[in-house]
């Protein structure tokens, strides 16, 4: 059974690390993985760039949910 959770009282977070840059196919399954992530209330934790880690970011925002960015950098 698939259920869409809205409330943020009990939350999961899904963190996604990979490259900042990959192929068409995998970045669509990390997108994949983040929309799903989203649907289902989980908050998606990855760095700020591009690649595996946009993917899930954007999955997870189109369908309502939150994405956190961890850019590198010293501050």
């Amino acid at each position: 059974m698939v259920q869409h959770v809205k409330s943020r009282g009990n939350m999961a977070y899904i963190s996604v690390i990979g490259a900042g840059e990959c192929d068409q196919r995998t970045y669509e399954m990390a997108y994949q993985v983040g929309r799903e992530a989203g649907w289902r209330g989980a908050i998606v934790v990855c760095g700020g760039l591009g690649g595996v880690m946009d993917g899930a970011a954007r999955g997870a925002r189109e369908v309502g949910g939150l994405a956190v960015g961890i850019l590198p950098g010293e501050n």
